[in-house]
């Protein structure tokens, strides 16, 4: 009877089976430390110890009333019609971006069917570290917006990868959406969306043509 107690209070006799069982049972956390450790890693690797200096230049005080005053008009025709689009250049975008949404970190540049999303952000992960994510996040239009990997790079000592850049362009995310939770406001790096979370609208490229960016509202809801 002791003998049985002990087994019981154990959880385990000792035998082959349970020892694998105990193993098998074991390895999930260590999968998920594996992946979190390289994820880190990964990201660390691909910032930088300073952010480089973003310049984009935007439309003077009176062009840029004309560009607010039609992405002002698309939002609210958007409201009722699912369907309405703006058509906004580079140099409308940036004006945007910085004047309007106070992204003072990041900036565009569209040249054909392409749009580069330049971020010089301060890591969100790695906060406390003063590192940052200065990046070139690459787009290319086709039948629809597809992220080019192999034309995307962060400029820090170590090499970008594919798996650095899909992991930075979290950390981007992560840190805009912070910067920005009193807009309540939220970008997605991949897919590139903006969110209007207080709306609760999404927003995202239909289509770049000629250096001309058309942005829709999207059918997906989920936030």
């Amino acid at each position: 009877m002791k003998e049985i107690e002990e087994v019981e209070k154990k959880g385990s006799c000792g035998c082959w089976s349970c020892g694998c069982l105990s193993a098998l049972f074991g390895i999930p956390p260590l999968l998920v430390l594996i992946v979190v450790v390289g994820y880190l890693y990964s990201l660390y690797g691909a910032l930088a110890v300073s952010p480089r200096l973003l310049n984009p230049k935007v439309a003077s005080y009176a062009k840029y009333e004309e560009i607010e005053q039609r992405f002002d008009s698309f939002l609210s025709k958007a409201e009722e019609n699912p369907d309405e689009v703006i058509q906004l250049s580079e140099l409308d975008l940036n004006s945007l971006l910085v004047k309007r949404f106070n992204y003072k970190d990041l900036m565009v540049k569209v040249s054909g069917q392409s749009l580069t999303l330049m971020s010089a952000t301060k890591s969100y992960i790695f906060s406390s570290a003063d590192r940052y994510a200065n990046c070139d996040i690459k787009y290319v239009y086709k039948n629809e917006l597809e992220l080019d990997y192999s034309h995307s790079k962060c400029f820090a000592e170590k090499e970008s990868t594919e798996y650095s850049i899909a992991f930075v362009s979290i950390d981007i995310a992560m840190a805009v959406e912070d910067a920005h939770k009193p807009y309540k406001t939220n970008l997605s790096i991949d897919p590139l969306t903006f969110t209007d979370l207080e709306k609760e609208r999404k927003y995202y490229i239909k289509s770049i043509v000629d250096g001309v960016v058309t942005i829709a509202v999207s059918k997906d809801m989920d936030f």
